[in-house]
């Protein structure tokens, strides 16, 4: 039964499916000052990923260490940490980098 399907049909069917799933996408980012990037989100219609080059606890929802303080990079003057957090299918993922 599936061999009498029209072929054009089908990869028309299938072409306005991923045009319909691209356009549901979306990336922005965000700058500094100095034109620096410093956050990327990206939203798709299956979950969203955020991207940050100075993230802080609240972003992450990781806990901070008592009387702890950012590291700085002593060369630059800037922090070498970063961010990812992904959430799909209800699920969320979180990494961070901070030394």
């Amino acid at each position: 039964m599936l061999r009498n399907r029209n072929p054009i049909l089908l990869s028309f069917v299938l072409t306005a499916a991923a045009v319909v799933l691209l356009a549901a996408c979306s990336v922005v980012t965000h700058k500094d000052k100095d034109n620096k990037t410093e956050t990327v989100d990206i939203k798709t219609p299956f979950g969203s990923t955020h991207v940050e080059t100075d993230p802080n606890a609240q972003s992450t929802g990781f806990s901070v260490y008592p009387g702890s303080r950012p590291h700085h990079d002593s060369a630059k003057g800037e922090t070498s940490g970063g961010s990812v957090s992904m959430s799909m299918f209800g699920m969320n993922l979180a990494v961070a980098k901070s030394l």
